[in-house]
């Protein structure tokens, strides 16, 4: 069995499909920095920008987490992988529906902080509500078996969610505060709301959806 992993980051998704498939098994994890990712024998390192490179092989999976809505044109992307898997392979993708993302009453440098994120994903051209338009546009492309599933939580401050929101804050602090939303103090005093236990914030909602690419039998010519 051979997979793809687009966008492996650190390479947690790379090695549970390593061991899924085995010895005899192909996992190709790519990224633009591969440096984190566990060295494995059946785990292949590609350094590439996956919005724009040719894929090694034609794969029997494909999958992406919280990668398309960062990348221009996300359902022409989505499009790129259906086209990198094998007949009846298949397409699964996660992302995330920032339409539920809640902070708690009483916080107003969060909910600026809010305003100024989504503000931000609006100017870069994120679509924040992929997640949820996932199924129909798995149909769209023509997939079979269509099936997805969705969940959101609340954790509090100093959780491994709250740490990952702060971490995405961080490459984005300019562009927040040039939206005029937040300040320097309230960019500052959100990190530290992200590591106090008191606090409990109810994430964005998270996408996981799946699909079957069909099977195209090759045309033959008609005798004539």
């Amino acid at each position: 069995m051979t997979c793809a992993d687009l966008g492996a980051g650190s390479g947690s998704v790379a090695n549970w499909m390593s061991r899924r498939v085995g010895e005899t098994g192909q996992v190709d994890a790519y990224d633009l920095d591969t440096s984190l990712l566990p060295m494995r024998e059946n785990i292949k390192h590609i350094t590439a920008d996956v919005a724009t490179c040719n894929f090694r092989l034609p794969y029997d999976l494909v999958f992406a987490r919280f990668l398309l809505v960062h990348l221009p044109e996300p359902v022409l992307q989505l499009n790129r992988m259906v086209s990198a898997t094998t007949p009846e392979g298949r397409v699964c993708v996660v992302e995330s529906d920032y339409h539920d993302w809640e902070m708690p009453a009483g916080l107003p440098h969060m909910e600026r902080l809010k305003r100024a994120y989504l503000q931000v994903a609006a100017d870069f051209g994120w679509d924040v509500e992929l997640g949820r338009r996932l199924p129909a546009l798995f149909q769209s492309l023509g997939l079979h078996d269509v099936a997805a599933e969705s969940f959101s939580r609340c954790e509090r401050g100093g959780s491994i969610g709250n740490l990952l929101l702060s971490q995405s804050v961080e490459p984005l602090e300019n562009h927040l505060l040039n939206t005029g939303v937040v300040s320097e103090d309230d960019v500052r005093s959100a990190y530290k709301t992200l590591r106090d236990p008191d606090y409990l914030m109810r994430f964005v909602t998270t996408w996981a959806c799946w699909g079957t690419v069909p099977y195209k039998p090759r045309e033959t010519s008609q005798a004539r």
